[in-house]
């Protein structure tokens, strides 16, 4: 019977390891990002998230000040956030660092999540870990810089790119698709730079035969592609009375800084 109970006992304490694996990382994250919450912020991406709140209009061309004279320097995504943060906060040293600590959180945790997928706790946790106290990744989930939103969408895209494959289910890539377009958003042609190495794994990995994964990859690239010429295009259509003037360009383009000033140039 005590044999019976202690066997019992240990089948359930493994199956629970995987609980253990991923609160320490968790603790460890939250611990290191609220420690540091409100020591730093981009004064410029403040003022463009408190300028946001002004109007509809400064809120969706994410302008950098309360009249709506010039936009800020990245596309919208992450001050949409940032705003509604303060919204709901008030104007305080943290406020706009808020969302980024929580992003930064939640990027551990959806490391753990797609890594245990493959190689299981114990490796996922390691992995959590690292993600966890590297000091970049710290510095930049305490700030309201762009990066800590752009690094928890390209977490998740990985995560809903193994899953895909995994399950052999197509609306998991579609949604890996939508989230690539939403980084784009978030940081513009930075959000692309691990594209070339998704759609490799991507390819090498599905277990559909090639003339399939082909025409799939064709159909993420249109998808992302729409999804991330959504805002931009929309901003190009609007004539330039109607909308601030693109900021850190000389020709008021949003292609000029995309293709350029967040481009090329970087």
């Amino acid at each position: 019977m005590y044999s019976l109970s202690f066997t019992k006992l240990t089948e359930k304490t493994k199956r629970n390891k995987w609980f253990v694996w991923i609160i320490i990382p968790l603790i460890i994250a939250i611990i290191l990002r609220l420690y540091k919450i409100g020591d730093f912020q981009n004064t410029y991406y403040t003022a463009t998230a408190i300028s946001m709140l002004e109007n509809w209009s400064n809120f969706f061309f994410a302008s950098f000040d309360p009249i709506g004279i010039v936009t800020v320097d990245k596309p919208p995504i992450s001050f949409w956030i940032q705003s509604i943060s303060i919204k709901i906060f008030g104007i305080t040293p943290w406020s706009a660092s808020v969302p980024h600590v929580i992003a930064g959180i939640l990027s551990v945790l959806i490391l753990y999540l797609a890594i245990n997928q493959t190689f299981g706790n114990k490796i996922a946790g390691l992995a959590a870990i690292i993600a966890a106290i590297i000091p970049v990744n710290v510095l930049m989930d305490t700030r309201n810089e762009p990066d800590s939103i752009l690094i928890f969408i390209l977490t998740l895209c990985v995560y809903f790119l193994i899953i895909g494959i995994r399950t052999n289910k197509f609306r998991w890539i579609i949604g890996f698709a939508l989230l690539m377009g939403i980084a784009f958003n978030t940081k513009m042609l930075v959000a692309f730079i691990p594209l070339p190495i998704f759609l490799i794994y991507y390819f090498i990995a599905s277990p559909n035969p090639i003339k399939k994964i082909l025409v799939r990859i064709v159909i993420i690239i249109i998808l992302l592609v729409v999804s991330s010429a959504s805002w931009s295009t929309i901003v190009a259509l609007t004539p330039p009375e109607a909308r601030p003037y693109i900021g850190s360009t000389k020709d008021n383009s949003i292609w000029t800084l995309i293709f350029e000033y967040n481009g090329l140039n970087r």
